[in-house]
């Protein structure tokens, strides 16, 4: 467990190269000693990681190595979420069929979300945005809401975008978990000040600049990435 926080926080600040290779010694640890589900865990952080460096195939083969340790709903939306964003369309689309056919409210939820992610890569944002709003309906979640700003972001909505990401930091604290399991996921909240900031832009508020660099600031020790790359151009402008 201690290497999972260890690995969650590197991925907060951007340290690829550390995350990476506790990643790697915490999977080899955990399946020694039958800890398949934060193996799992740990696989989709690594797939999570490659998807930030461009490196689809890799990202690809981590989610899929996580679905053959362990097939839990969470486990089973992050691969999906990974397929969907590195262009496995049908292995999204089948994860997705599984969690729908689960009567539990949250696996409904994560359906739509799944559904709502393989819309935005067929450019459909319109489509996108009906189906995070129908996983809100049935479970609130704070991932929802991310993706639903992001979507927002997309079709240049930039009052709701505003809005969603606003709403994330207000509810910061469900990021630190946000699959309601005890395993850290508080790398996801650096890019919501990164995204509050394109909303900003967006509604041409001064305010924009204060959220890049509060998002640069996070990441000050680690790794280039497209994000950070961005977030330095448009601070500088």
């Amino acid at each position: 467990m201690a290497a999972t926080g260890l690995a969650d926080f590197a991925l907060y600040e951007g340290r690829y190269s550390d995350s990476k290779s506790i990643l790697e010694e915490g999977i080899a640890f955990d399946l020694k000693n039958s800890q398949e589900y934060i193996a799992a865990d740990k696989y989709i952080t690594l797939a999570q990681l490659h998807l930030l460096q461009g490196k689809k195939d890799l990202a690809g083969d981590a989610a899929e190595r996580a679905i053959a340790t362990y097939k839990r709903e969470e486990v089973l939306f992050a691969a999906a979420q990974v397929y969907a964003r590195e262009g496995q369309e049908d292995k999204a689309r089948d994860l997705a069929g599984e969690l729908r056919m689960n009567i539990e409210p949250i696996n409904r939820a994560y359906a739509r979300l799944i559904g709502g992610e393989l819309s935005m890569a067929r450019g459909d944002v319109s489509g996108a945005v009906d189906l995070f709003l129908e996983a809100q309906g049935i479970v609130d979640t704070w991932l929802s809401h991310f993706l639903l700003g992001q979507a927002y972001l997309e079709a240049e909505a930039y009052s709701e975008a505003y809005t969603e990401f606003d709403r994330c930091l207000k509810r910061r604290g469900e990021a630190t978990s946000v699959f309601f399991s005890d395993l850290p996921t508080y790398r996801y909240l650096p890019p919501v000040f990164y995204y509050l900031g394109r909303a900003q832009e967006g509604l041409n508020s001064p305010e924009a600049k204060d959220s890049y660099k509060a998002f640069l600031s996070i990441k000050e020790k680690g790794d280039e990435d497209w994000m950070v790359e961005d977030a330095r151009r448009r601070l500088n402008e």
